[in-house]
């Protein structure tokens, strides 16, 4: 982060930030689930802080795992784009591993604070 005049930059676009138009967040949330280590890169483009685009890509140390994340990808999607950041919200029934939302929600509730 930079401060530059009393304006503060961070990670987002900058122009972006400035003239209203598109930025970009990503994040890279790892976690632990039967004895081995997973990561998911999950980005996202805002426009006027609504989803144009979400893009999960799996990391998982298993085969397995790697389907539940693909899975999940697939599930999330129709409730993430096209909405505003403040509107989303991530129903039960998405995807089958409640692990995935919960980490899905909490990179959601990080997001909105950026």
């Amino acid at each position: 982060m930079m401060i530059l005049g009393g304006l503060v930059l961070s990670s987002c676009n900058l122009a972006a930030s400035l003239t209203g138009g598109t930025q970009s967040q990503t994040f890279s949330p790892s976690y632990e689930f039967f004895g081995q280590s997973h990561t998911m890169s999950i980005s996202f483009a805002i426009n006027d802080d609504e989803i144009t685009e979400l893009t999960i890509e799996p990391g998982a140390a298993s085969e397995l795992e790697r389907a539940h994340q693909w899975a999940f990808a697939a599930n999330v999607r129709p409730f993430v784009l096209g909405k505003k950041i403040d509107e989303i919200e991530i129903p039960s029934a998405t995807g089958d591993e409640e692990r995935l939302r919960k980490i899905f929600r909490g990179v959601m509730e990080e997001l909105r604070t950026k």
